[in-house]
């Protein structure tokens, strides 16, 4: 999904600003823009949709950006870092807005540009030397409207420079528990069932669960045989009604369950008897806690956090949702 989010987003900054910037910092359209995708007549119609639906993208990622901050259960330190970060990249991103005026300037003089570029090309496919005024004043117009470019590459260069310095304060931030969940979430829309101010477990295991795998190693070998692929399917009914943004889809879905219920059957009597919770976790493994501590054997993986944190907390800057999850926690009772 973050790659067709990044996409879009460098393909509206392409077509035009404007998709980007808070209504605020627009100015007027011309006087033929009639909605989003104004002035995107010249590109391919795919690209045009493509960037009218960025927003709605960007509104996603921003939702799947809530569920994990909520799920990492950040102190008021961590949170005001990243803000404090945040607060900054956002204003030097702002700053592409000052530009406006001189790229609506600029995009005044690409018909004339495009108009000498046409007469060049018309002479070139012919085999024929453009004349050397025509050559000299497309190349004087190209130069002027790169000029008008040139601004960007030391905002952007001073932008990703400032990107790289957010993600190592972020990283630091973080726990070794925290970077294993930025790691290991899976996205989600949906929020874990209860309340997200009370770190309640999910897929707790309730006392039914443990009589019905019970009576599922009291089935004879063949009766397993002929039942397991049903009892996977409607587990895999329920994961998919209560965690519909966890799982992995149908196929690795029951191929996990029919082995994780192989599991529960090879287990001893005397195993079976003492294990509780981790029977439930064996079947739906989906949680979003904190653990106690770092897995053993779980490994950080230092470039997928931070490949992580870049996608959830610096591109499509999440500054103002931050802000309020911020302002909300502190006017708790």
């Amino acid at each position: 999904m973050h790659r067709i989010i990044y996409a879009l987003a460098a393909l509206a900054a392409l077509v035009g600003l404007v998709l980007l910037l808070p209504d605020s910092q627009r100015g007027p359209g011309p006087a033929t823009a009639a909605g989003p995708t104004a002035g995107l007549e010249a590109i391919s119609p795919q690209y045009a949709v493509m960037a009218e639906l960025a927003p709605t993208f960007i509104a996603i990622q921003r939702v799947q950006m809530l569920n994990l901050a909520n799920g990492l259960w950040l102190t008021d330190g961590q949170l005001d870092t990243l803000i404090d970060h945040l607060g900054e990249l956002k204003r030097l991103e702002n700053r592409y807005g000052e530009l406006l005026p001189r790229l609506r300037a600029a995009q005044a003089e690409l018909s004339g540009t495009r108009d000498l570029l046409a007469q060049l090309e018309a002479s070139l496919v012919q085999g024929e030397q453009p004349p050397a005024a025509l050559s000299q004043q497309a190349n004087d117009a190209i130069l002027a409207l790169m000029a008008s470019f040139a601004e960007f590459d030391g905002l952007e260069e001073e932008l990703n420079a400032f990107k790289r310095q957010t993600e190592d304060a972020i990283y630091e931030a973080l726990t070794d528990n925290q970077r294993v969940l930025v790691q290991e979430y899976v996205e989600c829309i949906v929020p874990p069932v209860g309340d997200p101010n009370n770190p309640e477990r999910i897929g707790q295991a309730q006392p039914e669960v443990k009589a019905h795998l019970a009576e599922l190693r009291a089935l004879s070998a063949t009766q397993y045989a002929l039942a397991k692929r049903h009892i996977a399917e409607e587990i895999w009914g329920q994961i998919l009604k209560h965690f519909p943004d966890q799982q992995q889809g149908h196929a690795a879905e029951i191929a996990r369950l029919l082995g994780a219920l192989d599991q529960v059957r090879a287990l001893p009597a005397d195993e079976f008897a003492l294990v509780g919770e981790e029977l439930t976790k064996l079947l739906i493994p989906y949680e979003q806690q904190l653990p106690v501590a770092v897995p053993d054997g779980m490994l950080i993986n230092e470039a997928e956090v931070r490949a992580r944190i870049s996608k959830f907390f610096i591109e499509n800057n999440p500054l103002d949702v931050l802000v309020q999850l911020r302002d909300n926690r502190r006017a708790a009772p």
